[in-house]
């Protein structure tokens, strides 16, 4: 089979197996306490696969060199984590050889970052009925300083365009991140019920160093199941965003040169600050 058609193969059979199941599983808790709603689980697991499925098809477009931007988000689609640790990595190597990359490797983080955020934002939109719309605010105020600050970052790069790094879907981190989300709930319920929402809290933020959309879709579970209220689920929400960057920063400043640890500093402080703003929306 042609490589070019190939691709399309397994995410278009993961969609329509995930569809298949929407149809038939029941839309209601299946265990004693309530949490675990396959229907549901399913349809974020959709979401999020058919965000990955497009992030890897548009990569492998004939002729597209659409550069830093889309190498960024393309791959921040897949995991954003694995994105910026392997861009930390790189800088390392450029920062020698090459003058005119950190104005690339910057747009990558960036990048990489809004499409951590997008998924977010899709996962909480499509999981979570009857929100308010200040919620949402959680990722859109971070997502709109992000798309400013990738606009004025672009406008540093003097034409450069890079091949997107070769992408392919893949079906074990789809299942992984299933039964990744199962077990948070188990935790997240006993931890609920020896320490309370600070227990909670706690996990959410340990969790979300790792895996931001794990712990997301675990908390709106909880949340749909009358676990907290809203304003529980938006400080959850900002707790995991807050996370996710706290480990991005770690691994630039561990893995990356000191200029692209410099400059991904100031550019999430920005973004943090965007964070705290939306979030205190909450409370008005």
């Amino acid at each position: 089979m042609n490589r070019k058609k190939s691709i399309w193969v397994k995410p278009v059979a993961t969609l329509l197996i995930l569809g298949a199941l929407l149809l038939i599983l029941p839309n209601r808790a299946l265990d004693p306490w309530g949490l675990f709603n396959a229907s549901k689980l399913v349809t974020l697991i959709f979401a999020l696969t058919l965000l990955q499925g497009l992030g890897v098809l548009f990569s492998h477009m004939p002729g597209v060199k659409a550069g830093a931007l889309l190498t960024g988000l393309f791959g921040g689609i897949v995991s954003s984590t694995a994105t910026t640790a392997a861009l930390a990595r790189q800088s390392r190597q450029t920062v020698s050889t090459s003058k005119n990359s950190a104005p690339i490797e910057t747009l990558k983080f960036l990048s990489a970052t809004a499409a951590m955020l997008i998924e977010g934002l899709a996962v909480l939109a499509i999981g979570a009925t009857e929100i308010p719309h200040t919620v949402l605010l959680i990722f859109l105020g971070p997502l709109l300083a992000t798309s400013v600050l990738i606009v004025m970052q672009s406008r540093r790069i003097d034409g450069a365009q890079i091949n997107i790094a070769d992408t392919e879907f893949r079906i074990l981190p789809i299942l992984s991140l299933t039964g990744f989300i199962i077990g948070i709930l188990a935790i997240s319920k006993v931890l609920q019920l020896s320490f309370g929402q600070s227990g909670l809290s706690t996990l959410t933020f340990l969790v979300s160093l790792f895996e931001i959309h794990g712990s997301l879709i675990a908390n709106i579970q909880l949340f749909e199941a009358g676990e907290f209220k809203v304003q529980t689920l938006g400080n959850l929400m900002a707790l995991s965003v807050a996370a996710s960057y706290v480990s991005k920063l770690f691994l630039v400043y561990t893995l990356g040169s000191k200029g692209l640890a410099h400059r991904t500093a100031k550019l999430t402080a920005l973004i943090l600050l965007s964070l705290v703003l939306s979030w205190s929306i909450l409370f008005l």
